[in-house]
């Protein structure tokens, strides 16, 4: 069903990877291979390249359980050709990044395996979650691969990251207009078209939690933030609230119930803004959770899961709190950033415990070196 592999008759049928074969044969002068040990480098694996790479494995071998799990449970062929496009792709790129970590002497990353999905829970989700959720994993991904190629140094390495940023932006599309066709996502709404250019000429447009100072009307900058901190919030509360009623752990249930009440909390906040502009947010239909009690992930594949989310609902509000000019806005989304980073620590501090993060790559611990040498 999935075929992770490439070939050179794979470049014939696959445009792009026939664009990489050319581009690498001609600049490693024929240095390249088929398959999983595709290049022949000299320059060691920096440090950052050996982080990323790192991440990047725990990320992607986690999303190859969701999908696992979800293309088994789909009915809908439209939907399982979106999963499986992005399971194929994301397969051929783990073995590639394997395969780094297997030449350069370093222990691949054991990551999320077999045992961290159960393939036989029943629905957790009704129809369009997996899309919708999928969508919002290819979102996080557009902002990974920016800074892991920025990170990058070495040709393979940047043209994993290369292609990975192709894929995302593939079945992103592929995503979004699926989810809008079956009415599962509500795109922003529309307001009237600017007919004239005008400069801000007053600091009251940024008049907004004083108490008797005037607000102005959002800006669509402003207003695509908060609809946009909604909508991913929603899913994010279905995504949380399916692991609450399925997760095996008392102490983590009670973690992801308090991340639900903290996602409605968000919700709630972009909505008023909304709501104070006389604009209403209309969700779309589907994506709800289903009453099973049976967890189709692990607790440490759920709890990892969320920490990633929760570094993206970070970076999100950071960016939104950035582009706003209404100081209001600024700080309701700086205060929720603030609460989401403190259940972010709290959820660390679950996983280690019960031993469920595993230890990124370290630098030497040279003063236990020394110490060490002394006795």
């Amino acid at each position: 069903m999935f075929c992770s592999r490439w070939t050179e008759q794979g470049a014939i049928n696959r445009p792009f990877i026939g664009i990489i074969y050319i581009i690498l044969k001609h600049t490693l002068k024929n240095d390249v291979k088929w398959g999983f040990k595709v290049f022949k480098v000299k320059e060691p694996l920096s440090s950052s390249e050996l982080g990323t790479l790192w991440l990047t494995y725990q990320e992607k071998t986690m999303i190859l359980r969701i999908f696992e799990y979800f293309l088994k449970k789909s009915d809908d062929q439209e939907a399982k050709n979106i999963m499986g496009m992005l399971w194929q792709e994301l397969d051929y790129y783990v073995e590639l990044i394997k395969g780094i970590f297997e030449r350069e002497g370093a222990v691949v990353p054991k990551g999320f395996t077999k045992e961290d999905v159960n393939l036989d829970a029943p629905n957790l989700y009704d129809h369009g979650f997996d899309i919708m959720f999928l969508r919002i994993l290819k979102e996080i991904s557009m902002g990974m691969y920016t800074i892991n190629m920025n990170m990058a140094y070495r040709i393979d390495v940047m043209t994993i990251y290369e292609g990975l940023t192709n894929v995302t932006h593939k079945c992103y599309k592929l995503a979004t207009v699926y989810l809008l066709k079956k009415g599962i996502l509500t795109p922003p709404p529309i307001i009237t078209m600017p007919k004239r250019t005008e400069f801000i000429e007053s600091k009251r447009y940024m008049n907004g939690y004083k108490p008797f100072s005037e607000k102005r009307p959002l800006n669509a900058i402003e207003l695509g933030f908060l609809h946009h901190g909604i909508e991913t919030n929603n899913i994010g509360m279905q995504l949380i609230t399916g692991f609450a009623q399925s997760a095996k752990n008392k102490e983590v249930r009670q973690y992801f119930e308090k991340g639900k009440e903290l996602a409605k909390r968000q919700i709630k906040t972009f909505q008023d803004l909304l709501l104070e502009n006389d604009i209403q947010f209309s969700t779309g239909s589907g994506c709800t959770v289903t009453n099973s009690t049976v967890a189709p992930f692990s607790d440490k594949l759920m709890m990892f899961c969320i920490d990633l989310l929760n570094g993206f609902c970070i970076v999100g509000e950071s960016f939104g709190t950035f582009f706003t000019l209404r100081n209001d806005i600024s700080l309701k989304t700086a205060l929720l950033a603030k609460d989401v980073y403190f259940y972010g620590q709290e959820g660390l501090e679950i996983m280690f415990k019960h031993g469920w993060y595993e230890e990124p790559p370290q630098t030497e611990d040279r003063n236990h070196l020394i110490n060490k040498n002394e006795s």
